[in-house]
């Protein structure tokens, strides 16, 4: 028997613990709202990463913060404030560089720093101890994602910036080693941004996925020429979910609705989420899709890889969920459609052998 789990942050404040086996979710559990250090009681901060680190969930904040708990019992261990003062941003990304013992910590602002995956020893900014050192800063940063390479020797910190610009930090026993700038564009598009990045940690497939906002394109980058190799638009796919009266073309494949929400890597397939509810599932060598499909009425805000079940599964959560049998079947069946519904899936068989 093994058990999986999910935590969601949420805008009230409160982070969620979802428990699923290999079948079916089976408890939720909540921490109490994340009080801000040093501000008037009662001011909660919002949620705004979140990430596993050994036996523990460290959850980063709007305002600059980072609260760790333990995932057994659920007790808080520490704060940390990575600002003080008018520099506070949002906490964008938590990203655990387990062979270096590292996490990376990117803010909304465009910093990023490289910290330590052992508690501090204080609640305050002391680069040296916790915080060993900041990468650099763009004005904007929207994701960040790590490839590694030459047996985890190297790591490189690609990071979405705007203007379709990626910063590429190469680490080599956690120093800078290397920097470089890409760019989606030639000549370089204003007022467009890479809002999301994600890599493969399998060494053989030295990729890395991305999406530029505002727009319906996914982008595949070989990791060693630093080139897109492939693109994939979303808008020129179809659902094979849908029956004639369930979709109008004209209507709902319109670039608004096709913009990607999520994306996700699980071994050789790539999943992407849209604005419309759908989930496009595609080979992460050549972008070529294998299947799309909508489970949810509207749209779908995050795809999360169970990589630790026994056949690779993954949970999606979207907004008011899409019953099949209700397109060809008119059966009572009610459905909140501003409701977050989560889902779990098979990751074989997408396609009939």
């Amino acid at each position: 028997y093994s058990c999986h789990s999910v935590w969601l942050g949420c805008t009230n404040g409160m982070v969620y613990q979802l428990l699923t086996s290999d079948q079916n979710w089976f408890q939720y559990s909540g921490l109490a709202s994340q009080a801000v250090p040093g501000a008037h009681h009662g001011s909660v901060a919002r949620p705004t990463a979140i990430c596993i680190v050994r036996d523990t969930v460290w959850i980063g904040d709007e305002s600059s913060h980072i609260h760790a708990y333990s995932i057994t019992d659920m007790k808080k261990l520490w704060w940390y404030s990575m600002v003080e003062g008018e520099d506070m941003s949002p906490v964008l990304r938590i990203l655990w560089l387990e062979p270096l013992g590292r996490i990376a910590v990117a803010l909304g602002c465009g910093r990023i720093f490289l910290v330590t995956d052992s508690p501090p020893t204080t609640s305050s900014m002391a680069e040296g101890s916790f915080v060993l050192t900041e990468l650099g800063s763009a004005s904007i940063l929207h994701d960040i994602t790590a490839l590694f390479s030459d047996n985890n020797k190297f790591c490189e910190l690609w990071c979405g910036e705007g203007n379709g610009a990626i910063s590429v930090y190469t680490l080599e026993d956690t120093i800078v080693a290397n920097y470089e700038s890409l760019n989606h564009y030639n000549p370089v598009i204003a007022n467009v941004d890479v809002e999301q990045l994600v890599s493969s940690d399998d060494e053989h497939q030295k990729y890395v996925w991305t999406y530029v906002y505002p727009g319906c394109v996914v982008y595949q980058w070989d990791g060693d020429t630093k080139t897109i190799l492939h693109k994939l638009d979303c808008s020129k796919l179809v659902p094979c979910s849908e029956s004639l009266k369930s979709i109008s073309i004209d209507e709902h494949l319109s670039p608004g609705r096709c913009q990607v929400t999520s994306l996700c890597v699980v071994k050789k397939e790539l999943y992407i989420g849209t604005t419309w509810g759908c989930m496009v599932v595609a080979e992460t060598w050549s972008l070529r899709p294998i299947t799309v499909f909508r489970p949810y009425e509207g749209e779908l805000t995050a795809i999360v890889a169970l990589p630790d079940s026994k056949s690779p599964m993954i949970a999606t959560f979207g907004r008011g969920y899409r019953s099949l049998i209700t397109r060809f079947k008119e059966v009572s069946f009610n459905i909140d459609n501003q409701q977050i519904y989560p889902i779990l899936w098979s990751t074989q068989h997408w396609v009939p052998s």
